[in-house]
């Protein structure tokens, strides 16, 4: 696996009142591809999949969601017609008209609302382990998500505790990709760490996630969608059942993979290749 991929890239930032959102935007041929990251995570982890792009002359833009990465985090917005809105108005702002939609995770869901919602947006749909999440068919109640989705609580800990912990969980990653990883924390000033996702507002977007019915959003998607689905050992969420259901009910197209969850930190040549045969 090639170790040196940060790609050539800039930054943007759109302001949208109060709410200011980093964007990173590489040149290259239209459409557009829009990359949306997870929960609690952010646009570094996308960089392999954009220096694919960009080595085959393709524009991409990776977004911080709000609450997330570099962008801003306030106390409201985190609902998917707004988060929604975000995705548009930054569109708008780097100038691309149609997109590729990309998401990862509870990325891969918030795009869905997005083809769902602006079709004349969206040229294609790319869900990367994700966009099927479907809480309430594994979950009897809310309070059985939170009991057993809630993130950890890292109080107390140091960067370099993030590093050892990052290189254990995910073993042959390069470098990059961990730093990707460990991006999600910000320095407190006084040697620890804290997610850049509170984790009131963490708590805030699985009970959105909660709320959505993926398979009624993707039934009003016209446009293509690819579900790049990690298999599991035993499938112990349900995920099989989640993405037949899903694919039953729009014009998706499911693709099983071995991977982590983060497959496009852990193999982002794989998914550039899916995304630039999605169109």
């Amino acid at each position: 696996m090639v170790d040196h991929v940060v790609p050539a890239t800039r930054t943007e930032v759109v302001r949208l009142g109060r709410v200011d959102l980093v964007v990173d935007v590489t040149d290259g041929d239209e459409p557009a591809y829009l990359l949306v990251h997870g929960l609690a995570s952010n646009a570094r982890l996308w960089d392999g999949v954009v220096g694919g792009l960009r080595r085959a002359g393709r524009r991409s833009v990776a977004v911080d969601l709000r609450g997330h990465g570099r962008s801003s985090k306030p106390g409201d917005g985190y609902d998917f017609p707004t988060l929604v809105a975000d995705l548009t108005s930054v569109l708008d702002a780097v100038g691309s008209e149609r997109v590729v939609a990309v998401g990862q995770s509870w990325g891969g869901n918030l795009v869905v609302e997005l083809a769902a919602r602006h079709p004349e947006r969206v040229e294609a749909v790319v869900c990367v382990d994700g966009g099927f999440i479907h809480l309430r068919s594994r979950f009897d109640d809310w309070e059985s998500v939170w009991d057993e989705l809630a993130p950890p609580v890292f109080d107390g800990w140091t960067r370099d505790q993030l590093r050892r912990r990052a290189k254990a969980r995910f073993p042959g990653w390069p470098a990059w990709a961990v730093e990707a990883q460990l991006a999600n924390f910000g320095d407190k000033g006084d040697g620890t760490v804290e997610p850049h996702l509170p984790r009131e507002l963490h708590r805030r977007i699985l009970r959105e996630l909660w709320n959505q019915d993926p398979p009624r959003v993707v039934s009003r998607v016209r446009a293509p969608v690819v579900v790049l689905a990690v298999r599991e050992d035993g499938d112990p969420t349900g995920k099989a059942e989640q993405v037949e259901r899903f694919a039953a009910s729009g014009p998706v197209r499911v693709m099983w993979v071995d991977g982590h969850h983060d497959l496009h930190a852990q193999r982002p040549e794989l998914v550039a290749d899916v995304l630039l045969q999605a169109r």
